[in-house]
């Protein structure tokens, strides 16, 4: 057998060599020649020694040459991989970058280190991502190479381009990797006989260093390819430019959830979010939180067919919104990994590939405790990708929009409650005398979500009914509760009184016994009961202004009013009147806030104006002069808000009853 270790022929001489030693050692005392045959001994291993030497220098310098030439290949080729003008990539068998040349940073726009370690195909456009990965897993799979069309994104644009994919069996991997090469959608596979192009620098944004000297390094002229290229890194001024335009978005925002005319919860919505698309997206999309899930809410951006595919029920199937929404947390996709991230249309399709995507933000619409649900911005790769600036802002963003819908949302559960109890303080049904034909209306003033103070009834009476109308002083609750205890005394005490003098001094009794209040109340009530073809009025007034009272012929008066208002002395006096109405006589009564209105010059609507729309009323059922006054007040204010509460109750005699 050959022997594999090269030393047979050394093993063998020293073996020789151990055995005469021994032999020596054993004759010295019986041999007077024994050393002089020890020092040949020495001088022949002395030699061997010297040979052996020599040959093991001449192998070490041999190795030393083989290394060298093998570190020198292996700088060589790095050298090649960095400088090659070719964008290329090297991916492991999970489709992540392993390696990137400076050409690849270049065309991404970015630093070497920031590819290495990110999965290649969030550089792929969504639209091409699907096809880039079964030509990726079948170079792994197959071997071999393979050459096809796609679209990466690059620096703020969809770049389409020729990819070239090969598989390496490195030694010294477990796995295969695969090569990526970007060329220009035209460019063929060079021939070797071929230069190798070079890509022109992309320009790179500045940055302050300390200067370097550096050594003139000689290069030959080098050709230039037309290898896609990067747009250039924006600089100070557009980053300055870009926090400015953050800020006014910011401002803009709060200034429409601040404005003073009350918004309802979806308005507020479809306003932020198209203010946002405008302003810092290419869509927005508002998904809501509510008692049987998530819902889409609102999707704002261009005009786009596929649109309505997105507005449908996939919200509650988006993983997106719901890790937003689990967590609390804001996420930013400046590359889209996941192109379910917002889920998928009726038809399939993900929602992040129809809107074309290129980067993501989401950020929940949350303040303390209280969720409203999430709102995602979506950039076409375009546009810059979003980025921790952004993150920041939209985050505040999201805050005051919950702020303003937990607002609303409160506001509009008082509101609800302020109408049913205003509506518990006004008759639902008017209570039927013969002959009479009774309209009335009440428009609450501009105070917001508090209950109005001003009331009207029509009620039951011995001998006939009664009527009141009133005004609280103040608004809200407490003026609220003083109305209803009012209007329904009032309305108690007519069943067994047709004096309505008694029945208001018992309810100034009651406010001045119950309420340590500074509310009052300014009424005027009357009794009315038929006596023959006449109706007889017996009106009284507690500080409120004096009932018109319109003759079937026209002319107008005003009964004096007078007395004082109720809750504030005990011994109030009221004033009482006695009327007799005949067919087509017309009473109103009306509050404050009809004669007290103002016009935009500031003047008052005053009970001139009154009079003269009521001369023009006779004819008119109560209903029409109920709208003729309403109309005129309008006219007067030219629209303006109405600052005070509104409230006008009309009898009209249409008839004794048989």
């Amino acid at each position: 057998m050959a022997d594999s270790t090269g030393f047979g022929a050394f093993d063998r001489e020293f073996a020789d060599f151990s055995r005469r030693i021994t032999a020596l050692r054993t004759a010295q005392h019986s041999s007077p020649a024994t050393a002089e045959a020890l020092f040949i001994e020495l001088e022949l291993a002395e030699e061997e020694l010297h040979v052996i030497r020599d040959q093991m220098t001449e192998q070490s310098q041999e190795i030393s040459r083989h290394s060298d030439a093998a570190d020198r290949d292996r700088s060589l080729l790095r050298a090649v991989f960095s400088e090659m003008a070719v964008p290329v990539f090297v991916l492991d068998h999970g489709g992540f970058v392993r390696r990137a040349n400076g050409a690849a940073a270049e065309l991404l726009g970015t630093a070497s280190a920031y590819i290495a370690g990110k999965p290649f195909p969030i550089f792929v456009d969504l639209t091409a991502r699907a096809a880039f990965r079964s030509q990726l897993s079948a170079v792994f799979r197959n071997g071999g190479k393979n050459s096809f069309m796609s679209v990466l994104l690059v620096s703020q644009r969809r770049l389409p381009a020729r990819i070239m994919l090969a598989r390496v069996d490195p030694s010294s991997e477990v796995q295969p990797l695969v090569t990526v090469a970007v060329l220009p959608p035209a460019a063929e596979p060079a021939s070797p006989a071929e230069p190798v192009p070079r890509a022109a620098p992309v320009p790179q944004a500045p940055v302050p260093q300390a200067p370097v000297p550096q050594a003139p390094v000689p290069q030959a002229p080098v050709p230039q390819a037309p290898v896609p290229q990067a747009a250039p890194v924006p600089g100070a001024g557009h980053t300055f430019a870009a926090a400015a335009r953050r800020l006014d978005l910011m401002s803009q925002v709060t200034r429409l959830l601040l404005d003073e005319q009350p918004l309802s919860e979806p308005v507020i919505l479809h306003r932020v979010a198209w203010l946002l698309q405008a302003g810092t997206a290419d869509w927005v999309i508002v998904d809501m939180v509510h008692e049987d899930g998530i819902t889409r809410a609102v999707v704002a951006g261009p005009d786009n067919p596929l649109a309505p595919l997105i507005s449908g029920d996939e919200a509650e199937a988006a993983p997106l919104p719901g890790q937003v929404l689990r967590t609390g947390k804001a996420v930013v996709y400046p590359h889209i990994q996941d192109e379910n991230a917002l889920g998928v249309t009726a038809t399939g399709q993900p929602v992040l590939v129809v809107l074309g995507a290129g980067s993501v933000l989401s950020v929940p619409v949350r303040a303390a405790d209280f969720t409203a649900g999430v709102l995602t911005l979506v950039r076409a790769p375009e546009n810059p990708a979003f980025g921790l600036s952004d993150l920041r802002v939209l985050e505040e963003i999201g805050e005051l929009l919950a702020l303003a819908l937990r607002t609303e949302r409160r506001q509009r559960r008082r509101s609800d409650t302020a109408a049913a109890l205003q509506a518990s303080l006004l008759p639902q049904v008017p209570t039927p005398m013969p002959g009479l034909d009774w309209a009335a209306a009440y428009r609450p003033g501009s105070h917001g979500i508090e209950v109005g103070s001003d009331f009207y009834d029509f009620y039951k009476s011995p001998g006939g009914c009664g009527v009141v109308l009133g005004d609280v002083c103040g608004k809200g609750e407490e003026a609220a509760a003083v109305t209803a205890m009012v209007r329904h005394g009032i309305r108690l005490l007519g069943l067994w009184d047709d004096q309505p003098a008694e029945a208001l001094a018992k309810v100034n009794a009651a406010m001045l016994a119950q309420y340590e209040t500074d509310r009052f109340v300014t009424a005027v009530a009357a009794h009315l009961s038929w006596r023959g073809d006449g109706l007889d009025v017996r009106l009284t007034s507690a500080g409120h202004p004096g009932a018109a009272l319109v003759r079937a012929s026209g002319v107008v008066s005003f009964a004096p009013g007078g007395g004082l208002p109720l809750g504030i002395f005990g011994d109030a006096e009221t004033r009482t009147e006695q009327l007799v109405l005949r067919a087509g006589d017309t009473l109103v009564l009306y509050s404050d806030g009809v004669t007290e209105r103002r016009a935009t010059d500031g003047s008052t609507y005053g009970t001139a104006r009154l009079a003269d729309v009521l001369t023009r009323s006779p004819g008119r059922s109560a209903s029409g002069i109920v709208r003729m006054i309403e109309d005129d007040l309008g006219a007067f204010s030219e629209g303006a808000k109405l600052r005070d509460d509104v409230a006008i109750l009309v009898v009209r005699v249409a008839g004794a009853p048989d």
